[in-house]
């Protein structure tokens, strides 16, 4: 569903969105807003819980661009984890496992989803998740991509010494640190490699 500064932007554009963020005249009605957000969204919640019993919530609020994110660390903490938090634990004690879709290079907001306490942050490859992955990886699962792109000229081949080198790469320390594969348009020869490899590291 939308999240906060998402809505927000649906309600004033996004410039005047993004100011009202950091303006102090402006901020207390902000955080008014996301706390009611925070009601509404922990009583969807609930409600989606009774009526279908999901195992993954996900809250889609887009903090960045391709660049950078749009606002600062220290803005995010302030202004919308203490709201985003309140829905992450709802759906955490509902037994859902919380899912924060958040596009942009936002790697420098990596610990307000980790404060907020997310379980998973896959993000777009933009970002450098293997930085990532070797500073959070211990803190939040995170979406980590292969070394393809797959397009219609990738080969079956290539596709599959890449699911190979991403188990690898990545295998040895997913009891410690647990990740996902965010392969994108990835062929059933890679999934089916990565499948079969990854297994191999529980036999």
């Amino acid at each position: 569903m939308t999240g906060f500064f998402e809505r927000l932007i649906s309600l004033m554009d996004f410039d005047k969105a993004a100011v009202a963020m950091i303006d102090d005249e402006q901020k207390d009605a902000v955080k008014a807003l996301f706390n009611r957000l925070a009601d509404l969204y922990i009583d969807m919640l609930q409600r989606y819980k009774k009526a279908y019993d999901p195992v993954i919530f996900c809250l889609h609020d887009d903090w960045g661009s391709q660049r950078s994110p749009f606002f600062s660390l220290s803005t995010v903490m302030e202004m919308i984890v203490p709201a985003l938090s309140r829905v992450v634990r709802a759906a955490q004690d509902a037994g859902m496992f919380f899912d924060m879709h958040s596009c942009g290079k936002n790697e420098l907001l990596v610990p307000a989803y980790i404060e907020a306490g997310a379980d998973l942050w896959s993000g777009q490859s933009m970002n450098d998740k293997a930085m990532l992955y070797e500073k959070y990886g211990d803190k939040i699962i995170l979406g980590l991509d292969p070394d393809v792109v797959f397009t219609s000229g990738l080969s079956d081949e290539e596709a599959i010494a890449s699911a190979k080198r991403f188990v690898k790469k990545y295998g040895p320390t997913m009891y410690m640190k647990p990740f996902t594969c965010t392969a994108m348009g990835a062929t059933s020869a890679f999934l089916d490699t990565l499948y079969e490899e990854s297994r191999k590291l529980f036999s």
